[in-house]
């Protein structure tokens, strides 16, 4: 492999370029640091706030804690001023490996998981589903651990080359082979984990549409007339609130007053808690889809173009890594916005602390 002066990079310190996205990362990192601090916080210290749903809203809001404590400062610092002389120890550039994919792949999967559950609750909007926070705990727990899992041989190949090994396409710190090539399990494990959530997300908005649009209305009467107590008594002990059992018995009461000689008519959203949900639905996955589809695209044209001598391996990846980077970061952001917006319970509590920290006299 042959070494490249640094004076030959020629997005390497200082420009314009450089100087947008640094600017850019530095207010989203700090932005989705506070934001995603300020949900956990609101979640844990609100006992009526521990629904399910939030649960697994503070699970993914602890990864973009992580990622943008730890990972987003020494990456903005890798692919700029450490990008050709990496000043850092090895042990920091390893860490930093392990800990991006984990948390990337946590993302991923608790999107998947947050997926499929309000899926269910949107398709069934006169049914509790019977998952304590027990089991939802240790269900993202494994989700964690899986992911970490998947992203431990991140620490053996990740390495840090000397100045004068390094070319300008590959940054000091990487995960790449010593002629430049990526690792296939990095790269396949990554596009493969991704791409079935894509698929998963597909699959359940169009799942919702074919519900809206083409399936049968259920009967609510089945669903709800006699278990309506039990299912309330069970959200208020899993969720310490009966404002799902009111909310419920609201819904049931819309869904039969729509009901005409036995006929339901049909509409998209049979009751305004469903209708709430499927908006957060769309929200949040806007974030996921927005950070990471630049990268996953990047990433399979990376695939197709498997060769060293391909353009997308010279200074074209320069600007590809630096701006899909950033979108990733931004999309960490996103999430506390998403939420906020999609979200009206933990809306009005997030804001009042916010306000409490930035305008106290």
């Amino acid at each position: 492999m042959n070494s490249t002066n640094i004076t030959d990079c020629k997005l390497v310190g200082g420009g314009a370029h450089n100087l947008i996205i640094i600017i850019a990362l530095i207010i989203v990192i700090v932005c989705g640091f506070l934001g995603n601090v300020a949900i956990v916080y609101v979640i844990l210290r609100h006992n009526h706030l521990r629904t399910l749903t939030n649960l697994i809203i503070a699970s993914i809001s602890v990864g973009s804690i992580i990622s943008t404590s730890i990972c987003s400062p020494i990456d903005l610092y890798r692919l700029h001023w450490g990008y050709q002389d990496w000043k850092l120890s090895s042990f920091v550039c390893k860490t930093f490996w392990l800990l991006e994919m984990g948390t990337n792949i946590t993302f991923a999967l608790h999107i998947a998981l947050f997926a499929i559950y309000r899926l269910k609750t949107i398709l069934n909007p006169y049914k509790v589903i019977d998952v304590s926070r027990v089991k939802l705990v240790i269900c993202m727990g494994l989700l964690w651990f899986l992911s970490f899992a998947l992203a431990i041989p991140a620490l053996y190949y990740a390495r840090v080359r000397e100045q004068g090994q390094h070319v300008c396409y590959i940054a000091s710190c990487s995960i790449r082979k010593e002629d430049g090539e990526e690792h296939h399990y990095v790269t396949m494990s990554f596009f493969v984990i991704f791409s079935l959530v894509y698929i998963m997300i597909v699959m359940t908005s169009l799942t919702f549409c074919c519900f809206s649009f083409c399936g049968k209305s259920s009967n609510p009467e089945s669903d709800q007339s006699e278990s309506q107590p039990k299912e309330m008594r069970k959200e208020s002990t899993r969720d310490g609130t009966f404002s799902r059992g009111i909310e419920m018995s609201k819904a049931f009461a819309d869904y039969k007053n729509s009901s005409i000689r036995g006929r339901t008519t049909r509409k998209m959203f049979v009751s305004k808690q469903q209708k709430e949900n499927f908006i957060q639905f769309l929200f949040i996955l806007s974030s996921f889809l927005i950070g990471y589809t630049p990268i996953v695209v990047f990433v399979m044209l990376k695939l197709i173009n498997n060769t060293q001598n391909s353009n997308l391996y010279n200074e074209p990846q320069q600007y590809s890594t630096k701006w899909t980077n950033l979108f990733t970061r931004v999309g960490e952001f996103l999430f506390f916005i998403t939420v906020m917006c999609g979200t009206k319970k933990l809306r009005k509590p997030i804001g009042m602390l916010l306000k409490s920290i930035f305008y106290r006299n």
